[in-house]
């Protein structure tokens, strides 16, 4: 039996510890553990092993060694990599992975690594995170205006 089998049967941070790169990859890849929360380490150690998929997707680029066919190849296996990592099995889920990596992109860094730590899955997640996140961490008070109110009363 093969150390990923033994951690998949019974999932503990010594077996994980033990794991080659390729064992975490193929154990993320192709079974969805759950972990319990007491669990944190195994959650940050699997996490590690495929965030560089996502990270590669990104991060890969067409350079002079390697034909246009060969890019849009690796490109399209890591994009496949990426989705299977995230147990993307639906449209609904792609549209979400991908809304929720733009918006994260399109964030400042601080509040990306905010929405990162609170493992949101969803871009409606995300949105009240950042927003919990940008009402707490607000340095800037604006003043009460002295203007009449403008609330509509009943």
């Amino acid at each position: 039996m093969s150390l990923a089998d033994e951690f998949i049967q019974s999932p503990s941070y010594e077996l994980l510890s033990r794991c080659t790169k390729d064992n975490l990859l193929y154990i993320a890849e192709n079974y969805a553990i759950d972990l319990t929360s007491e669990d944190k380490k195994l959650k940050e150690s699997l996490f590690k092993a495929v965030e560089p998929y996502r990270q590669k997707f990104r991060r890969l680029s067409k350079t002079d060694r390697i034909t246009y066919v060969e890019f849009a190849r690796e490109k399209e296996n890591l994009f496949d990599r990426w989705c299977t990592s995230e147990h993307v099995t639906s449209r609904e889920q792609l549209r979400e992975l991908v809304l929720l990596e733009e918006f994260k992109n399109c964030v400042p860094d601080a509040v990306a690594t905010y929405l990162h730590d609170r493992q949101v899955t969803t871009l409606a997640q995300a949105a009240v995170c950042a927003d919990q996140y940008a009402l707490t961490h607000k340095s800037v008070f604006v003043p009460f205006s002295s203007s009449p109110s403008r609330c509509i009363r009943s």
